[in-house]
């Protein structure tokens, strides 16, 4: 089991079997595989560096808004002329005399805004029927403000004014060591790993793919913490005190995909009957992301559990438009089958995301038990016509003697007396660190979704 330390000789020795000694197979089982970790919703190559460890994106406002009538008192129903009084702070400040508003629900009655006023956050209007007929509205009425009427000669509106939000995550900081002495340096195990009957390659392996596994485990269900690096009076703080010094310092956490989607869009839903995906079940997701002006092609991450319920569902339809493909995300034809399905006006690809099986990360937990609706074109397109990367890693370069990947994320230190890289010191022992900075960057979050259908 892993143990906190030094991988010394009497360490590695007392591994079950004799572990550098005895004579076994050649070949190191990987019962675990936790290589799979390494897979993150194939952002590899969406990585944007950042110069700052809190990073900020501005998002325009909604230029289409509702009226919700609901605590709002109705007066002068039966007549042609309604009057709303107290219309929700939603929508204050953005409907004005000349505007035509649409019921939603079965009647869809058409009104014309007369005139509009504003008393402590709430808005007054009063409106009349488009036809000229005696109208009726009920409080808890939702009306879409969907086009405007203006007469011949007509003066200039009251102006709007169009705000923006900001949202923002943080970056988290990533570490990890191997830490070999001169008598383990060695001497040589009987398995080989890349080659090299070394528990130096053994054990850089597996550390590597731990530091990997918990990068990707944190852009899924990681939560922004309250405490930033620049914090005086840290809430969180690094407890890990090494003999080299150190520790002490504020410890900032960045928000995963799960936060992002349940906590900034809000998009969270979950089927009627746990363990049972249903079409009303869909349907609901549906109207929430048409509600929130979303495309119609989605990717649906899931493990096994949750796309095994989904498997339920789809295949015990008489007709599913199921069929088997090959997927292709930004040009490249990614090595996996999916599963599609046009289903409500939506072409969904569903797609096994071997994370969240892991049972000692998201075992028992909602992220093993949802699907995560993701938009398949992976861009959300930008006021002026450009456009970002919805799902990207944001990093900060960091320093040392070797970058360990390509994309530089992960810097490599190498010290010790018998570092075969960067020799230094006394210590006859080769140490070597891997450091890293990653946050993840969720755009567009309101047109992404989590069911939860176990």
């Amino acid at each position: 089991m892993a143990t906190l330390g030094t991988a010394d000789k009497k360490f590695v020795s007392a591994i079950d079997g004799m572990f550098d000694t005895r004579e076994i197979g050649d070949g190191l089982i990987d019962i675990n595989n936790d290589t799979y970790l390494t897979d993150i919703l194939y952002l590899a190559n969406r990585i944007k560096p950042t110069e700052q460890p809190i990073y900020y994106d501005f998002f325009a406002e909604t230029i289409f808004k509702q009226v919700d009538t609901a605590g709002a008192t109705i007066t002068n129903n039966g007549t042609p002329t309604i009057t709303i009084t107290g219309a929700t702070t939603i929508t204050s400040g953005y409907n004005r005399a000349g505007d035509v508003l649409i019921r939603q629900g079965a009647s869809n009655d058409r009104f014309y805004v007369k005139s509009v006023t504003t008393v402590a956050g709430k808005d007054t209007l009063i409106v009349q029927t488009a036809g000229g007929g005696n109208g009726t509205i009920t409080a808890g009425d939702v009306f879409n403000s969907f086009t405007r009427g203006v007469g011949e000669a007509s003066g200039s509106p009251v102006n709007l004014r169009f705000g923006a939000f900001k949202d923002f995550n943080k970056t988290q900081l990533f570490r990890e060591i191997s830490q070999i002495t001169d008598i383990q340096k060695a001497s040589a195990i009987e398995v080989s790993i890349n080659g090299q009957k070394s528990y130096v390659m053994y054990d850089h392996v597996q550390k590597f793919i731990r530091l990997k596994g918990q990068i990707n485990a944190a852009f899924i269900g990681g939560d922004i913490s309250v405490t930033s690096f620049s914090d005086v009076t840290p809430v969180l703080v690094d407890t890990n005190t090494p003999s080299t010094g150190g520790g002490g310092g504020a410890v900032q956490l960045t928000r995963g995909l799960d936060k992002y989607i349940t906590s900034v869009g809000g998009n969270a839903l979950s089927v009627a009957t746990a363990g049972v995906l249903a079409g009303a079940d869909l349907k609901a997701g549906y109207a929430m992301l048409t509600s929130r002006r979303a495309g119609t092609k989605y990717i649906v991450y899931g493990g096994k559990a949750a796309l095994g319920i989904s498997d339920t569902y789809w295949k015990g339809l008489g007709s599913s438009g199921l069929q088997s493909v090959r997927m292709v995300i930004g040009g490249k034809d990614v090595n996996t089958t999916v599963q599609t399905v046009t289903d409500g006006g939506y072409d969904m690809e569903f797609v096994l995301l071997p994370i969240l099986d892991q049972p000692d990360l998201f075992g028992n937990t909602d992220i093993a038990k949802s699907l995560y609706f993701v938009p398949k074109d992976g861009f959300v397109k930008t006021v002026g016509g450009g456009s970002e990367p919805a799902l990207q890693v944001r990093y900060q370069p960091k320093y040392g003697n070797t970058q360990v990947n390509n994309n530089g994320l992960i810097s490599e230190i190498n010290s010790g007396a018998l570092n075969p890289i960067n020799p230094n010191g006394t210590i006859a022992e080769i140490r070597t660190e891997w450091i890293s900075e990653q946050g993840l960057q969720c755009l567009g979050v309101q047109h992404m979704m989590r069911l939860k259908v176990a």
